[in-house]
């Protein structure tokens, strides 16, 4: 996981992965079995598994593919396709004191 954040950033990218993993492991386990009383195990099991189908479709359909370019690139890559879903573009003149 390391190796796809930018020197710069890298500690604070593996920290949010990993606090991430933890908040949803925790999710995962405080409603598992309150779920599979009311839903059955095997719907419990399947709902968990219709949000990973949601989210694998939501990482197919919106990131973009960085296979073969350099992290620079791919940081580029993902910018301008977050400029061109209607997030705001900031420029170094934006910042405040400019």
């Amino acid at each position: 996981n390391a190796e796809i954040y930018p020197q710069r950033c890298r500690s604070f990218g593996l920290g949010l992965a990993m606090g991430t993993c933890r908040v949803m492991s925790a999710v995962v386990s405080s409603t598992f079995l309150s779920l599979s009383r009311w839903l059955t195990t095997a719907g419990a099991l399947g709902m968990y598994s219709g949000i990973a189908a949601i989210a694998f479709v939501f990482v197919f359909v919106a990131v973009p593919e960085t296979r073969g370019t350099t992290l620079e690139a791919a940081g580029t890559a993902v910018h301008d396709r977050a400029n061109t879903i209607g997030a705001p573009e900031f420029s170094s003149t934006d910042a405040p004191g400019s």
